[in-house]
């Protein structure tokens, strides 16, 4: 049983879990950004050489896109222009609108104020004017709004009516105007133009114009401004969604669209990833007739006017032709959109379809704010995201990136890749802190600025610069630190190191803050105070304490190391840790190591009954054993015991010649069976039991004998004494003392 003990000890000890590493984590702080404004201008060409279908193909074409845009904080003008004539070469057909519930439902229905001119209203092209004007409409709000300009046309620059443009090849100073004028003022401001032509279009003209003004993009992986081209004005729809979604970094889904008969009733489905934080279900009516409502993924029927879920509504252009419900923060999944037509008219054909942006805002920082010359630095973006997304949820977008820019004196287009699979020097993977390196240059100077980049389908995001002094002089005090991932719950504990080198003469009193969690994460740094001899070094290890009253949930927090308070705090540390709190261990969980020697002792038990079993099948089987019929001292017949059997089963036949035989029933059935200490154990058929060493006959009846010998080799064991008939005096082998293995053996 010792044995037994020390085997399970053994293997508790091997299970035993070794305590995790350390592992490293960098970075500092940032304010949160401002939230990004979008202002757009829509020209639509109403130049003579459209047809009324071309209008009417523009007329919804414009009327999807401020249906389409996303940013929370935008404007959007609709102007329609031609050349110069009585209605002006530009015309305002919708002003600069903000884009709330009423913003949106006016510009679906003032679109309809887009026409096709006559010559007396100047039915020719005028480029110049047209983007001259659109410029003009843009607000000076600062460096955080894009500004975008539409230009949907079908012809190419036409201003041979316009004195405005001398006397002489007209449309050539209309386009050196262009070039050396309006495209470069447009491009100063920030102005973007995105031209989409179709029909007789000049596509070089076009091209020009899109690379003519800035060439700003929504994200790190955002085409810069380009003109789309389509054949005619029925393909306008799909070109306008190219360019929606390339210049706000939006996604358009695949459509799905149906046939409503009059008076007729169905149903559509789109669907709205989990990564989206904005999305616009747009539904192409045509008629403005058809009636529309909308469920959510549970099924529940929509309310605009009601928040559902942390969901926000807008619902937009239900008597035009094109109709909107935005929705902000959308519960992801299946939403179906529910038609009703009208009991007159034709046969109408509706689709359906959704826009979508997910905003991911982040904070960079650095291990060293104020690193060397030649000196690697760790780089963290940490993303700042609604709760409800998490940062396994990333895993689902295809194409998803994070790098960091670095711009500074002798630096250009530098970028630090960034991953948050745990490879060095990323310390956890999906905490949603994402590090990369970035080696400082040898001929560093000044200040080093740091701005996170996200990139990929339908991703925006904002992150404040995050300024590195370069230091040439040394730095008297070194910090590394230190925190582990692991999980924690309730009531315990992450631990942490921090070692610091002081080159200084003076002791330092340096402080450890917390920050950037939620205020349901109860925590608390132990102990909070790091002491550092003068001229010297020290590693203080510390914990990170949860409260008992915290919530459960994964966040990226900010660990700080800092000397003196206020405008004399000086930071000598500051980076992300991952923090991870869950359900406090069940008792099962939480005696794992009980449950796991019971199973380990469970094991080793049963092992020992198989094993024991097993011998005590090998030492009853009646294989190797032969039974010798004896006449007198002569062996006159043999017969061998079946291998795998505990039961030697034959008959005695005297009928003729003596023999062994097989047995026909109970009557005439000698049965052997191995006994103790090597002794036969023989029952008669009528019932008696004779026990015999191997090698030694014992009389059956008359001058019959039968003996057996064992193939296995075992010595005979001491005589007994002759068999004269039924014995019923005292045992000739009495028993011998209980053991306690005779239950598990036999």
């Amino acid at each position: 049983m010792s044995q037994i003990v020390s085997l399970i000890t053994a293997l508790l000890l091997a299970a035993s879990p070794a305590p995790p590493s350390p592992q490293p984590s960098p970075g500092p702080t940032a304010e949160q950004a401002e939230p990004r404004r979008v202002e757009i201008v829509v020209l639509v060409d109403e130049s003579g050489s459209l047809s009324a279908e071309g209008v009417a193909q523009e007329r919804q074409a414009a009327a999807r896109i401020p249906l389409a845009v996303l940013a929370e904080d935008a404007k959007v003008a609709i102007f329609g222009f031609g050349s110069q004539g009585s209605r002006g070469r530009v015309a305002k057909v919708c002003p600069m609108t903000e884009l709330n519930e009423t913003g949106r439902q006016d510009l679906t229905q003032c679109v309809g104020g887009l026409k096709l001119r006559t010559a007396e209203e100047g039915y020719h092209t005028d480029f110049v004017n047209a983007l001259s004007t659109a410029g003009s409409a843009f607000s000076d709000s600062g460096d955080r709004t894009a500004r975008i300009i539409f230009l949907l046309t079908d012809g190419k620059l036409h201003v041979g009516d316009d004195p405005s443009f001398g006397d002489g090849d007209r449309d050539a100073v209309a386009a050196a105007r262009l070039t050396e004028r309006v495209l470069p003022d447009l491009e100063a401001r920030g102005i973007q133009v995105w031209p989409l032509g179709f029909g007789e279009v000049d596509p070089d003209a076009l091209r020009s114009y899109a690379v003519g003004g800035a060439q700003g993009r929504c994200n790190a992986d955002a085409p810069t401004p380009k003109a789309i081209v389509r054949a005619t004005a029925a393909e306008m729809d799909n070109a306008v969604s190219e360019a929606i979604a390339a210049a706000q970094c939006s996604v358009i889904t695949d459509t799905d669209d149906t046939v409503l008969d009059p008076g007729g009733r169905d149903e559509l489905q789109v669907t709205i990833p989990k990564i989206a934080s904005a999305g616009s279900i747009e539904v192409i009516k045509r008629d403005p007739r058809i009636q529309v409502s909308y469920t959510d993924p549970d099924g529940r029927l929509v309310n605009p006017a009601v928040p559902m879920d942390g969901s926000t509504f807008v619902l937009s252009g239900q008597n035009a032709a094109v109709e909107s419900l935005r929705v902000n923060n959308p519960k992801p999944g299946e939403w179906t959109v529910h038609l009703t037509a009208p009991a007159g008219g034709g046969s109408q054909n509706v689709s359906a379809r959704v826009t979508w942006q997910g905003q991911l805002d982040s904070e960079i920082s650095v291990s060293d704010a104020a690193p060397e010359p030649g000196q690697s630095v760790t780089v963290q973006l940490k993303l700042v995201t609604r709760d409800e997304l998490a940062p396994e949820d990333l895993a689902e977008v295809e194409g998803i990136s994070f790098s960091a820019a670095a711009s500074g004196p002798g630096l250009k287009d530098m970028k630090v890749p960034l991953n948050d699979s745990g490879q060095a020097p990323d310390a956890a993977g999906g905490d949603g802190l994402f590090s990369g390196t970035f080696q400082v240059p040898e001929a560093a100077t000044g200040t080093i600025t740091l701005v996170g980049e996200v990139g990929g389908p339908g991703l925006v995001g904002d992150s404040v610069p995050f300024p590195m002094n370069v230091s040439t002089g040394g730095k008297p005090v070194k910090t590394q630190l230190t925190v582990d991932p692991a999980p924690v719950s309730p009531g315990g504990a992450v631990k942490g190191a921090v070692e610091v080198e002081n080159t200084l003469t003076t002791p330092l009193s340096l402080r450890l803050t917390v920050s950037g969690l939620p205020s349901g994460a109860a925590v608390s740094v132990r102990p909070p105070v790091v002491a550092v001899p003068a001229a010297g070094r020290s590693r203080t290890e510390f914990e990170i304490v949860v409260g008992e009253g915290s919530e459960l949930g994964s966040w990226a927090g900010r660990i700080k190391l800092v000397q003196g308070e206020g405008q004399d705090e000086v930071v000598h540390f500051e980076g992300g840790f991952p923090l991870t709190v869950t359900e406090p261990p069940s008792l099962l969980a939480r005696l794992w190591w009980l449950w796991t020697g019971l199973a380990v002792a469970l094991a080793a038990l049963g092992a020992l009954l198989l094993l024991l079993a097993r011998r005590r099948a090998a030492d009853r089987d009646v294989g190797g054993l032969t039974a010798v019929l004896l006449q007198g001292e002569t062996a006159v017949f043999e017969l061998n015991g079946r291998k795998g059997s505990d039961e030697f089963r034959f008959a005695v036949r005297t009928d003729g010649a003596a023999r062994l035989d097989t047995p026909t029933g109970p009557a005439d059935t000698y049965v052997a069976r191995r006994g103790e200490r090597g002794r036969i154990v023989l029952r008669t058929p009528m019932g008696d039991v004779l026990r015999l060493g191997l090698n030694e006959p014992g009389i059956i009846q008359g001058d019959l004998a039968l003996e057996f010998r064992d193939a296995r080799g075992r010595s005979p064991q001491p005589q007994t004494v002759p068999y004269s008939g039924p014995y019923s005096g005292p045992d000739p082998d009495p028993p011998r003392p209980a053991d306690p293995w005779d239950d598990l053996l036999y």
